[in-house]
C-alpha cells in the first residue's frame, strides 16, 4: 500500500514537468550517481589505508566494509531494475550498465579487502590492487563521460 501511495504522489508531482525540468532532474541524478561511486571508492580506500596503519580494529573495518557492500548491492539492484523496466538515464542503458560494472568492481574490491584482512598474503593483496585500479579507471571514465 505504501508503495502504491508513493507512486501516486510521484506521478502527481512529476506529471507537469517540462522537458527542461526533466533534463535537470536527470542531470541531478547523474551527478548524485557520480558522487556516490567516487565517494564510495574513496571510503573503501581510506579504510584500506587505515587498516595498513592499524588505526581501527579489524572488526570495526569488517563491519564498515559489510555496510558499504550492502549499500553497493542495493544500489546495483536498483539500477538493474531500471534496465528491467526499460528506463534509461542515458543511451540504451549504457549509462546503467556502466554503473553496474562500477558497483561490481567496488563490491569485488570490498570482498577482496575482507579476504585480505582474514588471510593476508601477497596474492590477495595483488588482486585487491587490481580491483582498486580498475575501479578507479572505470569511475574516472564514467565521470569524464558525464562531464562532456
Amino acid at each position: 500500500m505504501k508503495k502504491i501511495f508513493f507512486l501516486i504522489i510521484i506521478n502527481f508531482c512529476f506529471i507537469n514537468l517540462t522537458f527542461t525540468q526533466i533534463d535537470n532532474l536527470i542531470s541531478s541524478l547523474n551527478t548524485f550517481n557520480s558522487a556516490n561511486i567516487y565517494i564510495t571508492y574513496l571510503l573503501i580506500n581510506t579504510l584500506i589505508d587505515s587498516y595498513s596503519e592499524n588505526l581501527y580494529s579489524t572488526n570495526y573495518i569488517l563491519s564498515i566494509n559489510n555496510d558499504i557492500k550492502r549499500i553497493c548491492v542495493i544500489s546495483r539492484s536498483n539500477i538493474e531494475k531500471l534496465i528491467e523496466n526499460n528506463i534509461s538515464l542515458g543511451n540504451n542503458n549504457e549509462y546503467e550498465k556502466n554503473l553496474i560494472n562500477i558497483y561490481n568492481l567496488l563490491i569485488l574490491e570490498i570482498e577482496t579487502f575482507n579476504e585480505y584482512i582474514i588471510n593476508p598474503n601477497n596474492i590477495v593483496l595483488n588482486t585487491l590492487y587490481k580491483y582498486k585500479n580498475k575501479a578507479l579507471e572505470k569511475i574516472e571514465e564514467f565521470i569524464i563521460k558525464k562531464g562532456e
